[in-house]
């Protein structure tokens, strides 16, 4: 499965299943964070990564974060961030905490406005910037 294609042609790679991360691009590793919705997401609505799953999937470098169509017809590519800038701007959110929707959150979160995220199309230029880390 191809699931981005940078400025040079080169492809990403698909990590083996059981692997800490979603995928490795050269020497980048980068977990995908999808959560469903019916509508098309707005720059207000929330992302999020639970608080059980932080220590799992480091060390990571980069979370990108989609919205879920119904019937997975349709997959929003919301934005992207480094771990370490996540966990700054983020807001924590313990289980029981009623959302900005009038929800109950379930579990232990850390929330953040698509805002706040960077625009997917700046994906490829951050990795070519990278190769040298």
């Amino acid at each position: 499965m191809r699931l981005y294609e940078n400025s040079s042609g080169q492809h990403l790679q698909k990590m083996d299943v059981g692997a800490d991360h979603d995928f490795e691009y050269m020497h980048l590793k980068f977990e995908v964070k999808g959560s469903g919705n019916s509508l098309y997401p707005h720059l207000d609505w929330l992302v999020e990564f639970a608080e059980a799953e932080k220590d799992k999937n480091h060390p990571v470098n980069f979370y990108i974060f989609a919205k879920i169509g119904k019937g997975c017809k349709v997959v929003y590519l919301v934005g992207w961030v480094s771990c370490d800038k996540f966990y700054k701007m983020a807001k924590f959110e313990p289980k029981g905490t009623l959302d900005k929707g009038g929800l109950t959150t379930q579990y232990d979160r850390y929330v953040t406005e698509i805002s706040n995220l960077e625009p997917i199309d700046k994906l490829g230029t951050i990795i070519e910037d990278t190769e040298n880390w």
